[in-house]
């Protein structure tokens, strides 16, 4: 019989040990850590802050230390899965923030902010780079063939990936032929474009030369192609005397006079 009673109390004891759980199992828990530590019991009750919000937020606090007008950092151990993880709309920051631009290292504490609290911190560290928007081409343009808008948009590129000479705005490229082939979404140097040609070679044009109160026309022959603005050499049709004349159109060029050695465009 006091077998029986004591079954009996530990069925029980064990019975209310669990409904204890239960009740403890749907208590909102609060988030104090990581996303791995952050677990909300209920996930319709969750909200959460991913690693590409916690960088935005070092972006942010290093543009404003004037490392530049756009900064991309990354957070070691970047993952997929949240940062952090609470029960009410939460905000990050980042404090006491240290950085070296040299070798692009920064570190400081991740601040997690809920209804104007701190409800958590987290230590972190990474890299930035400064970026730089940079013109380039959607597809592969050939040799000849003329850029035109619908060709080219703008991407943002590392500082260190870039050149002094390379082309950054749109009219850079824009109505400009390549030296050779260029590969499409890279940063383009302004030697590997030229003025498309509109002269070519061997072609008719109209020479003229231009005195005060006088112009004098003629027609000759184009000894090399070239673009607009450029100097090439073109052969009087009449006296096949060859003279240096500045392209002025796809049908006419400006003769120098004797000595000038640069055109305008």
């Amino acid at each position: 019989m006091r077998s029986i009673f004591y079954k009996t109390n530990t069925w029980l004891l064990l019975f209310g040990l669990f409904v204890l759980a239960l009740i403890l199992a749907g208590t909102p828990s609060f988030a104090q850590g990581t996303a791995d530590e952050a677990l909300i019991s209920d996930p319709r009750n969750a909200f959460e802050v991913s690693y590409a919000n916690a960088e935005d937020a070092v972006n942010q606090a290093l543009t404003e230390k004037g490392v530049g007008d756009k900064v991309s950092a990354t957070i070691n151990g970047h993952k997929s899965k949240p940062i952090f993880v609470y029960n009410k709309p939460t905000t990050v920051e980042i404090r006491g923030l240290k950085f070296d631009s040299q070798n692009g290292h920064w570190e400081g504490s991740l601040v997690f902010i809920a209804d104007g609290d701190v409800v958590s911190a987290l230590p972190a560290s990474g890299h930035f780079d400064e970026m730089v928007e940079v013109a380039v081409l959607k597809h592969e343009v050939r040799s000849g063939d003329i850029i035109r808008d619908s060709d080219v948009e703008i991407r943002d590129f590392s500082l260190n990936h870039t050149r002094t000479d390379t082309i950054t705005d749109l009219s850079g490229l824009i109505g400009k032929s390549p030296v050779r082939s260029i590969s499409p979404f890279r940063p383009i140097r302004a030697e590997e474009v030229v003025n498309p040609a509109i002269v070519k070679k061997d072609a008719l044009v109209q020479m003229r030369y231009t005195l005060p109160g006088m112009e004098i026309t003629t027609t000759g022959q184009a000894i090399t192609g070239g673009a607009k603005g450029d100097v090439i050499g073109v052969r009087n049709v009449t006296s096949k005397k060859i003279v240096r004349a500045v392209i002025e159109d796809s049908e006419t060029v400006n003769i120098l006079a004797v000595g000038d050695e640069h055109a305008q465009n």
